[in-house]
């Protein structure tokens, strides 16, 4: 019986996309792959924009 992987949550840090990309762009690529709780892009404290990276 293979396991339900809901019981092992695990973060995954993704990087290289554009500075534009939204977290509803990341879910559609990532979604196919497991339930998605939540996605966090950083933005730089100073300017505001995104450091281009995520967790997921």
């Amino acid at each position: 019986m293979p396991r339900d992987r809901s019981d092992n949550p695990v973060s995954l840090h993704v990087s290289g996309f554009k500075e534009n990309t939204r977290p509803s762009d990341l879910a559609a690529l990532f979604e196919p792959h497991g339930r998605i709780d939540d996605i966090y892009i950083p933005k730089d404290y100073y300017t505001g924009h995104p450091r281009g990276f995520a967790y997921i």
